[in-house]
């Protein structure tokens, strides 16, 4: 075997092995906060008591649910996060029969059942790495740093990643009405499942459309059902004030940008120019480089994996853990791109492996999140032009 073929396989378990260690040591050190209630499964604990209760129109209160007594105190240092629609705290409420404790680990157990199912439906769509390095595939989940903080905060980023790959297999497979079923699923991570499907929207895939239709319609009878007609004015209500305090610059609404937030382009612009423009002129002109961005997408060819780069680019208030939505392009440009034959080849193939390991060193040395977003953008390079799996047989 020559040495090339030797080489990047040593490497690549190399930089697997030193990735996984950061992962377990975040992992660890984030334990205790979350375990006292500084975590996302806390939130979503919280809000399948209050529908146990009986008492689910007060998912639309912040503020009573916030003022709930039950469970660990909140941290006064916690960031600020949306209440779950009804229909996602229902699945959870099976768990609000055990302790908080014991639940999250419960929910833990859940997590790397459904991570384990993610990397069975995607290795059938991974022509080359496995023939690299046969773990391969499953080290580009856990050696991921949104992977990671997923699992350890008990967020709902897993479930919102095995509805979307769930959606693209039946898309690679062209079934298409389950594709925009599992994608409506998804909703109650609206603002990554909604450009999505504006995306099939604009591409007419008419079935998928329709299929995303049915399961949101549904998703939202369901909330209604549990939590009354004035659900939904309060809900929203609450969207537009958990964007509204969006960390931006310090000096205008008093936030910042800091360590949670999803590379996104406004992220992006807040850093550089929000200092020296207001906070409503960063959410217009993002607004507006959002709609340039998707009508850009909408020419190009469908590619489930294109879309999901842009919709983790112009979503407006989402935060690290959520960008394992990530794995799915940066696995498939990798596999595409991992023995290159051409300079071009090369480097789409280093900003993915770039895109995929960056995370985790950022997050050792404290810096913004940020600074991924030209990596995001740069990978949409070698997406534009291809389907990404669209036109391969259906798995075996």
């Amino acid at each position: 075997m020559p040495r090339s073929a030797k080489g990047p396989p040593r490497f690549i378990i190399l930089v697997a092995v030193l990735l996984f260690i950061a992962q377990v040591f975040i992992f660890v050190r984030r334990i205790p906060a979350v375990l006292s209630g500084d975590g996302d499964f806390h939130a979503l604990y919280r809000a399948a008591e209050t529908v146990r209760r009986g008492n689910a129109h007060e998912l639309s209160d912040r503020d009573a649910a916030q003022a709930s007594q039950n469970g660990p105190a909140r941290p006064a240092n916690a960031e600020v996060r949306l209440n779950p629609p009804a229909y996602e705290a229902l699945l959870f409420v099976p768990f609000t029969f055990l302790q908080y404790r014991t639940a999250y680990v419960a929910f833990l157990g859940v997590n790397l059942a459904l991570i384990s199912l993610v990397i069975w439906m995607i290795w059938p769509y991974l022509e080359r790495l496995p023939g690299v390095w046969r773990w391969f595939p499953p080290a580009l989940f856990f050696c991921f740093l949104s992977t990671t903080l997923a699992v350890v905060r008990g967020a709902d980023s897993i479930i919102l990643l095995t509805l979307v790959l769930a959606s693209a297999v039946a898309f690679y497979r062209r079934d298409e009405w389950s594709s925009g079923i599992f994608l409506g699923l998804g909703l109650f991570n609206f603002q990554l499942v909604l450009p999505i499907a504006l995306l099939f929207l604009c591409w007419r895939r008419w079935r998928i459309v329709a299929g995303f239709i049915i399961a949101g319609a549904g998703t939202v009878v369901t909330s209604v059902m549990l939590t009354g007609c004035v659900w939904s004015g309060s809900y929203w209500h609450n969207v537009r004030s958990c964007i509204a305090q969006f960390p931006i610059p310090a000096g205008e609404m008093g936030y910042e940008v800091n360590g949670t937030t999803l590379p996104t382009l406004r992220c992006l612009l807040s850093s550089i120019a929000g200092s020296h423009i207001t906070p409503h002129t960063v959410l217009i002109v993002t607004v507006i480089g959002s709609i340039l961005l998707l009508l850009w997408t909408a020419t190009r060819p469908p590619s489930y994996a294109l879309a999901v780069l842009v919709a983790v680019l112009v979503s407006q208030y989402e935060r690290i853990q959520d960008g394992v939505l990530l794995i799915i392009p940066i696995a498939l440009v990798l596999d595409a791109r991992i023995a290159p034959t051409s300079r071009t080849q090369e480097w789409s193939r280093n900003i993915a492996g770039l895109l995929f390991a960056a995370p985790t060193m950022i997050y050792l040395i404290g810096w913004r999140y940020c600074i991924l977003v030209p990596l995001i953008l740069a990978l949409l390079i070698p997406l534009r032009s291809t389907t990404w799996g669209y036109d391969l047989p259906p798995a075996s």
